[in-house]
């Protein structure tokens, strides 16, 4: 798997997903049922997802079938995701998309190119 996903607590009230080298739609599906039941038994919603070292992500298609999976599963009202931007330009591309599709959809999600200001944001 290319995804592993902990919890950052005690330092911070934040689940952390790190995803790296060719990402596929079962890596994400296995790392949001981890980070989804780490977020309930530690009590947090805000979430982290770095994805620095990824160097190819699943297209709009896949992600938005993964959203709408995402939308039937009942997320705390306090959920936020950070997103680091990936430092491979084709990743980049599908990651922009991303982040418009989960905004149409209402996800509270932000990208950001500094992991400490992505923990400072989601803890503000």
């Amino acid at each position: 798997m290319t995804s592993t996903v902990q919890s950052l607590l005690p330092a911070h009230a934040i689940i952390e997903g790190t995803h790296s080298g060719i990402v596929s739609v079962s890596d994400l599906r296995t790392a949001a049922k981890q980070t989804l039941a780490l977020c309930q038994e530690n009590g947090t919603w805000h979430v982290l997802s770095d994805c620095t070292d990824v160097t190819d992500i699943p297209g709009a298609l896949e992600f938005l079938n993964l959203i709408e999976a995402l939308e039937q599963v009942h997320l705390g009202p306090t959920f936020r995701q950070a997103l680091i931007w990936p430092l491979d330009e084709k990743a980049c591309l599908n990651f922009d998309e991303w982040r418009i599709i989960e905004a149409n959809h209402g996800f509270h999600a932000k990208a950001f190119g500094d992991r400490d200001v992505a923990i400072a944001w989601l803890e503000a």
